[in-house]
């Protein structure tokens, strides 16, 4: 796979990634519960934690603005 950026230099882009998409993220993940008292590894999940409460609550407001119902919401 090739990307064309906006100079009109053309990069390569490793092909393994393709298989899996969420290779980074897992290998975050496995720094995290590999070394969970270094300060870095805090700091990430920290800011990890906060960013899925903004995305949780977002997909909430928007469900609800959509008035989507779900039957455990009763």
């Amino acid at each position: 796979m090739t990307y064309l950026n906006n100079q009109g230099s053309i990069q390569v882009i490793n092909n393994h990634y393709l298989d899996n998409t969420m290779v980074d993220e897992l290998n975050d993940f496995a720094k995290l519960f590999t070394n969970p008292e270094s300060p870095q590894q805090q700091n990430n999940y920290q800011r990890w934690l906060e960013l899925a409460k903004i995305v949780n609550l977002t997909l909430y407001r928007l469900r609800k603005s959509a008035n989507i119902i779900f039957p455990s919401d009763y």
